[in-house]
């Protein structure tokens, strides 16, 4: 089975597969053993790629909402229009929260849903998939599974969220690890 990545970087890789990828940089941060570089992808859409001593802990593929490039990395799902429900379809269950990092507010007054899975790759990898809800929307409890659409991807490293979202997490009753 092979490894999930995002423009051929994968969890665990070393910081020298960044130097081949063909993408400009427009942001880099660098904070102690901890580097993060932002692309330009597809379309208006982000690339951002963390290091932390050497090797790739978070990667997140961002859409910008543009609705002419609404291809994803992964085949089945579609920025602006895979739904929650289709995510939650998909896997059979609603994967796991970190407790600290369930929602977030959005620039548009909207709000961000983090849908997390482990997947049984051979390298731990947690795949998140990023679903937004802004106030247009219409979204209420009853139909925020079908209202709230996907808008980012991320791939990390267990211990990396873990350090920036905390350890405690929250998972649904039906929870089992991914492939994608």
């Amino acid at each position: 089975m092979a490894e999930a990545s995002i423009e051929g970087i994968k969890i665990g890789d070393g910081s020298s597969v960044l130097e081949k990828l063909p993408l400009a940089v427009i942001v880099s941060e660098r904070s102690g053993d901890t580097e993060t570089k932002k692309y330009k992808a597809m379309g208006r859409s982000e690339l951002s790629v963390t290091t932390q001593k050497g090797k790739v802990v978070y990667i997140e593929y961002d859409w910008l909402s543009d609705k002419k490039s609404t291809k994803t990395p992964f085949n089945g799902f579609v920025f602006g229009k895979t739904t929650l429900r289709d995510i939650r379809k998909r896997f059979g269950n609603n994967g796991f929260a970190y407790k600290q990092n369930l929602t977030a507010d959005t620039d548009d007054n909207g709000l961000a849903l983090f849908n997390c899975y482990e997947l049984t790759d051979s390298t731990p990898t947690i795949f998140v998939a990023v679903s937004k809800i802004t106030q247009k929307t219409g979204a209420s409890t009853a139909n925020i599974a079908d209202r709230a659409k996907l808008d980012a991807l991320i791939l990390a490293d267990p211990a990396y969220l873990d350090e920036i979202w905390g350890k405690e997490k929250i998972y649904d009753t039906a929870y089992k690890k991914i492939s994608l």
